[in-house]
């Protein structure tokens, strides 16, 4: 059995306007719900809208849905709102 790979990275390309941060989406629930470490560097509060990816993944439009705990972000991604398609 493989390790899950935690990571959370924002990349330096912006998507449509968004910050664009990659992260490990696979525990996301299928209605989109799910939570992820705040990269270093940056401040995300309620409200906040980014692009989230993963390797080899689309990229889709996210919503910060709380406040930060203890490093970590409830998150929602919209999972048919595609904002880029990968390759």
């Amino acid at each position: 059995m493989t390790a899950v790979r935690k990571y959370t990275k924002v990349l330096p390309q912006e998507t449509r306007g968004l910050a664009t941060i990659r992260t490990d989406i696979a525990s996301f629930s299928g209605s989109g719900f799910g939570t992820m470490p705040v990269p270093a560097g940056i401040s995300l509060s309620k409200g906040d809208q980014f692009a989230i990816t993963d390797d080899e993944a689309d990229t889709l439009r996210a919503e910060v849905v709380s406040d930060p705990v203890d490093g970590q972000v409830a998150v929602q991604i919209y999972w048919d709102d595609i904002l880029e398609y990968a390759e």
